[in-house]
């Protein structure tokens, strides 16, 4: 069956959704959107798992990729929480995009990588986001709650009530999970042309990728990180994580919280219930 029907809907409904202007009240939060974007990408991943039961994988990593779309298009010129919204949707597309990588061709997977590498470049930025949210919080709470809030900022370094600081710990968890996806599909390609991993990322490098994607969470700016197992059957790659600390890849174990561990892939796509915060 055609994506095309599924796909004409959607889009249009976040047109809809994201062209309309704020008022910077309770009415621009419509809950009922926000739920029927959360259902559009739960269809489209279904969908996607369809196709791969029919073993047509290109077409999954399309409807994968559709829901990954969705996921930054309903969160431009939002809020906070419409930022939660689409990192969820674009959650639905990204982790089955990353289970399926070894049944896509070489160029699915280019597709994907390239794909991914601009909508994250086109997205909006976070501070937009934030800005926004500031003129809500002022004008909903008046000029008491824009007097406290500058107190706060102040005095205790809190931002909105820490929704800010949440806010930028799951943007930045979410760059990690993006550039460690690309990775994984450079380096899924380069197995299947070769039969074996890449000694280093530097091998990957102008093939399938343009260059080494840099650690979003790293303090120090620096690329991912990547070593072989020493059977070389296998490798470890790994964002230093949220917090900032590279801990020789150890991985998030399925707690609350991935402060203290390193971001892997094969780590938290092994758990099926993904944690309230990042």
């Amino acid at each position: 069956t055609s994506l095309s029907p599924v796909f004409d809907i959607i889009d249009r409904a976040t047109k809809l959704a994201t062209h309309k202007p704020l008022k910077y009240g309770p009415q621009d939060i419509d809950v009922t959107i926000s739920m029927a974007f959360r259902k559009s990408t739960e269809v489209l991943e279904l969908r996607g798992r369809l196709f791969e039961m029919e073993g047509r994988f290109s077409d999954a990593a399309e409807s994968y990729l559709q829901a990954i779309r969705l996921g930054f298009a309903v969160r431009r010129g939002g809020y906070i929480i419409d930022l939660w919204i689409g990192e969820a949707c674009a959650a639905d597309g990204m982790k089955p995009l990353y289970r399926c990588l070894d049944k896509l061709s070489n160029s699915d997977r280019l597709k994907a990588s390239t794909t991914l590498a601009d909508m994250e470049a086109n997205a909006e930025p976070l501070q937009s986001v934030l800005h926004r949210e500031q003129i809500f919080v002022q004008r909903s709470d008046g000029w008491r709650g824009h007097f406290w809030h500058i107190l706060d900022q102040i005095y205790t370094g809190t931002e909105l009530n820490g929704l800010v600081s949440d806010a930028r710990l799951r943007h930045d968890f979410e760059r990690c999970v993006i550039q460690l996806l690309r990775v994984e599909l450079a380096i899924h390609s380069f197995h299947a042309n070769t039969e074996s991993f890449p000694a280093s990322l530097d091998q990957l490098v102008p093939d399938y990728l343009d260059a080494i994607p840099l650690d979003p969470c790293s303090p120090i700016s620096a690329p991912l990180s990547f070593r072989k197992t020493r059977e070389g059957a296998g490798y470890e790659l790994y964002s230093v994580g949220v917090d900032g600390v590279d801990n020789n890849g150890y991985a998030w174990d399925g707690s609350t919280t991935h402060a203290g561990a390193d971001i892997r892939l094969d780590s938290i796509y092994a758990i099926d219930e993904p944690p309230d915060e990042p």
